[in-house]
């Protein structure tokens, strides 16, 4: 439970934000949470903000900066290709400034190559891992 938190705000977005020692075997609630990357941009907009006007919570609500995007991105700041097409991709990509919108070439790679490239990839490694297959959805059996 947060109680007046010295930051002055609190915030959720579905991530999981139990207690390490919530009595989870006595008071059963759903355990699916989505990925704390919406909880983490919200934290960086309100940081150091006193004072937020209507304006800024529309901004919040309407924020499109990818957090996720931004983590694996900088995983290829010191990758090189041998490809041009590899290196401008990776070019491309390490240029952006993380905003998914409509109009951004950027955004259109980065989820293209997420979708087709590296779920399977991250599937595919995680699968491989016979302790996690209880956790695991059926499309690793």
């Amino acid at each position: 439970m947060v109680y007046n938190p010295p930051e002055g705000w609190f915030a959720t977005a579905n991530q999981m934000n139990l207690p390490g020692d919530y009595a989870y075997r006595e008071r059963k609630l759903g355990f699916e949470w989505a990925n704390p990357s919406r909880f983490e941009r919200i934290s960086e907009l309100l940081a150091g903000n006193a004072r937020l006007t209507i304006e800024d919570c529309q901004r919040l609500q309407n924020d499109i900066v990818s957090i996720p995007a931004r983590h694996i991105v900088r995983l290829l700041r010191n990758l090189g290709a041998d490809e041009a097409k590899a290196r401008a991709g990776i070019e491309l990509l390490t240029g952006w400034d993380f905003r998914e919108s409509q109009e951004s070439g950027p955004a259109a790679l980065f989820e293209v190559w997420q979708a087709r490239h590296l779920r399977q990839a991250f599937r595919a490694a995680v699968c491989r891992r016979p302790w996690l297959m209880p956790f695991l959805p059926p499309t690793c059996a």
